[in-house]
């Protein structure tokens, strides 16, 4: 048995007990949680019954680690490599609140030397959920592509402060992209170290229009990473005039607009596989379509290792949250009252008590 951070029913508190130590197979590799990261989805799958196939449950998505076994598929992973990676949302024995956790092994990496723990912790979720905005939903060119334009080509990220948008900023720039996002001012200069050309405050009111100047209405691509209202902020800010593109995470726009092309992106295995039980308006979908999903995620983390070991993307700030699992609840609280800007939530297990 293992520590691990449990719920035992709907909305109820986390406690720390024990739980049994998952056992590999097939292509899975276990690993040996040393810091795990806290995601909004971590809380609300408890708070909602999101995603959870039976109670108790051990749910948490974001780790970096050691490979402690492999399955016997596994082919790019051996016992004692440091990895991180994202956990099957939703999964038994997947959950990454716990010292011992499930992966999938060829959609895990291994941490360049140049990364912590702490700092490879950050990556997982985030670099995938911005990827698949940008390169699976949007079809623009990868870093590896990257384009050059005879005119700006704008991409509006709103919301660049959070652990999504900081990525979302680095993949763009990378990809040859104008970066315009928004956030509080005491956040402008850090999102311009990381790669955004134009910083708006997020509380200006008159941020639509100055979007719309600096791009002269010709917007096509924007990505809200903050809820419904500033969705529809973002689909303001776009063009009205020739068709474009909205991702959002965290709720759609509530008005009308005829030539945006809303995409409704959920976050880890849930965005490559569609899982039906998470957001509209995915439904349950073909063998082949999961399996072009995960060969994106594969790819995906093949180029994100030459872009870290290489130095030219940049982890998520981070702040360690005391008292290993059990000061996680706290991180919770902190992220439901929307109190945490700028950083990443963070927990070492072996500070469990």
């Amino acid at each position: 048995m293992v520590k691990a951070l449990i719920a035992h029913k709907v909305g109820g508190e986390f406690q720390v007990g024990e739980w049994e130590k998952p056992v590999p197979k097939g292509n899975e590799i276990l690993i040996k949680n040393k810091v795990v990261a806290l995601n909004p989805v971590d809380w609300k799958q408890i708070k909602y019954n999101y995603a959870v196939p039976q109670w108790p449950f051990v749910v948490g998505a974001d780790t970096a680690g050691v490979v402690e076994a492999v399955g016997p598929d596994v082919k790019n992973l051996k016992p004692g490599d440091r990895v991180f990676s994202y956990a099957k949302i939703g999964v038994p024995n997947y959950g990454t609140y716990a010292e011992y956790s499930l992966l999938v092994g060829n959609l895990s990496a291994k941490i360049p030397p140049n990364l912590s723990f702490e700092e490879a912790a950050t990556i997982g979720l985030g670099t995938l959920t911005s990827a698949v905005v940008l390169y699976h939903e949007f079809k623009l060119s990868r870093p590896r592509e990257h384009q050059s334009f005879f005119r700006p080509e704008y991409f509006l990220i709103w919301g660049g402060s959070s652990s999504t948008g900081n990525y979302a900023i680095q993949l763009a720039k990378l990809s040859g992209y104008t970066v315009i996002t928004t956030a509080s001012p005491h956040q402008h200069a850090y999102l311009q170290e990381l790669g955004a050309d134009v910083v708006i405050d997020r509380s200006d009111p008159e941020a639509v229009t100055k979007i719309r100047e600096i791009t002269r209405g010709r917007l096509r691509y924007a990505y809200d990473t903050v809820s419904s209202a500033t969705a529809d902020l973002a689909a303001q800010a776009l063009d009205q005039e020739r068709e474009s593109h909205l991702a959002v995470i965290a709720g759609a726009p509530t008005g009308s607009y005829p030539k945006v092309k809303v995409h409704s992106v959920s976050t880890g295995f849930a965005v490559l596989e569609r899982r039906p039980y998470l957001t509209p308006p995915y439904h349950p979908i073909t063998t082949g379509c999961r399996e072009e999903g995960n060969s994106f995620g594969i790819s995906f983390y093949e180029e994100l290792g030459e872009l870290l070991t290489a130095g030219v993307l940049r982890p998520n700030r981070y702040e360690v949250l005391p008292n290993g699992l059990a000061g996680i609840p706290e991180g919770h609280a902190r992220l439901a009252a929307g109190k945490v800007s700028g950083v990443k939530l963070v927990v070492r297990v072996e500070e469990t008590p």
